[in-house]
């Protein structure tokens, strides 16, 4: 991050520039920490401590009175499980011991609130190594006024945690690409191990980054380069999976009756594998499980998953075709969340950026944050066909740049992240929710494309200019 700071300071001679730089990321962090405080104290969520949120809760309060991580509250002590991964618990658990068991509440939804503004400069931070200054301002302010990470830290899940972690991380993998340094990677992977710990779907993501890395050099790279990078790569995952075979070898040890996060997975594949989220009956749209008679079996084992999904891919090709190519990766990166609603005179399904119900809400009561949330609103198609864009863009010009400058001043593993997880989410479930973690890297991407297509159309031009005015003279 010194080189950041550096940039800040030192990089441009007209001070007066300098020190705008620096009031306007302490401005934005204040304005985003303002907004979030006031959509706290100016939101009802109907029923907070429901669905995965009791989860979680539960997770925290058996840590903090029992010792023991169990989602199980009816026994006088509850017995362990690994149907969900230890971090946010691990927060709850904490809370709880200063705060008490309800208490704990407004300061996890304030905590949050503090770690979403920070997304803000840690976006402008990682904007400013990968994009003009202007660029970085513009991908922090996106941060600021994005209505999804300032809906999601007003419950009580694990996403505002995990997009700060997951952020943080990717930061201090530029930082080792960057410097080539073994105790650079180490930090790295810690990192992404913390992340890990909070969502469990980072457990294939560092070795996609590294994949990424070979993948678009490999015709490129020469022995000498591979030998000393590999040797760094290699210590980062090897760093990086010891945290996640420390969990597995303890869930290893717990009975075969306890439940597992392996049987959560299945669960939800099987939940995402109804096309349009639905049946049969259009009324259960986005819970099609709840009314399929096979759903218990479907979700029972991955072999029972894979005989139906398999039967029914057969009856219908093209629709579940459709549905896993397209439909998936649409739903996921949508604007209206699908499972919950505006408020609780409106039907299920047009969630906006609500994750659970709410009764009110800042953009219910001020015609100011409302008009901030229609922009981008409206901006939202914009800003994802701008970093779709960015994957042709960088892929074509990927051999005509040196290795060094693409890794460092492409937006490449930001990229690599969204890809990872819209692959991941459309072989399991495309809820929209698991996408809004992502909303840093989006915006950045957005940027960065939006920048490139502009710098390039712009040597156009003055390139026809200077033709033109070649003939005339």
């Amino acid at each position: 991050m010194d080189d950041v700071l550096q940039k800040i300071m030192d990089g441009n001679k007209n001070r007066s520039a300098q020190w705008f730089l620096l009031c306007f990321l302490i401005s934005l962090f204040s304005l985003a920490v303002f907004i979030r405080f006031e959509y706290l104290k100016h939101t009802d969520v109907e029923t907070p401590i429901r669905g995965d949120a009791y989860q979680y809760y539960a997770y925290g309060y058996n840590l903090r009175h029992f010792g023991i991580f169990s989602q199980n509250t009816d026994l006088a002590k509850p017995t362990p499980d690994s149907f969900r991964v230890p971090g946010y618990p691990l927060l709850i658990a904490t809370l709880i011991f200063f705060m008490g068991d309800t208490n704990f509440y407004p300061l996890i939804l304030y905590l949050q609130s503090i770690l979403s503004s920070l997304l803000v400069i840690l976006t402008f931070f990682l904007g400013l190594k990968l994009l003009p200054r202007w660029g970085a301002m513009i991908a922090s302010i996106c941060v600021t006024f994005s209505p999804h990470l300032i809906s999601i830290q007003s419950y009580v899940l694990s996403e505002t945690l995990f997009a700060f972690v997951l952020l943080l991380s990717t930061m201090y993998f530029y930082q080792a690409v960057r410097n080539q340094k073994i105790v650079d990677h180490v930090i790295a992977a810690l990192m992404f191990g913390v992340a890990y710990l909070i969502n469990e779907t980072v457990l294939l993501l560092p070795p996609f980054l590294v994949a990424t890395i070979f993948l678009i050099y490999r015709k490129k790279l020469g022995s000498e380069y591979c030998q000393s990078r590999l040797k760094q790569f290699i210590a980062f995952l090897l760093v990086f999976f010891l945290i996640p075979f420390c969990w597995l070898y303890r869930n290893s040890q717990l009975p075969d009756n306890a439940p597992k996060g392996s049987r959560r997975a299945i669960s939800t594949l099987s939940h995402g594998a109804y096309p349009g989220f639905v049946y049969k009956d259009p009324k259960y749209k986005n819970y099609p499980y709840l009314e399929d008679p096979r759903q218990p079996e479907f979700s029972q084992s991955l072999n029972n998953f894979s005989s139906v999904l398999l039967e029914r891919f057969k009856q219908r090709p093209l629709r579940y075709f459709s549905w896993y190519i397209i439909e998936k990766p649409y739903y996921l990166w949508s604007w209206d969340n699908l499972q919950s609603h505006k408020g609780i005179v409106a039907p299920k399904g047009s969630g906006d950026v609500y994750f659970y119900p709410v009764k009110s809400s800042l953009y219910m009561t001020s015609k100011l944050a409302d008009l901030s949330r229609q922009i981008m609103k409206y901006l939202h198609p914009i800003i994802l066909l701008l970093a779709l864009s960015s994957i042709p863009v960088m892929f074509i010009n990927s051999r005509h740049w040196e290795i060094d400058k693409f890794f460092l001043n492409t937006p490449i593993f930001l990229l690599a992240t969204g890809i990872y997880y819209t692959i991941i989410y459309t072989i399991f479930a495309p809820w929209p929710r698991y996408s809004v973690p992502l909303r840093p890297q989006l915006f950045i991407c957005a940027v960065w494309s939006a920048a490139y297509i502009g710098k390039q159309i712009w040597l156009r031009v003055e390139r026809l200019n200077e033709v033109r005015n070649a003939k005339r003279g």
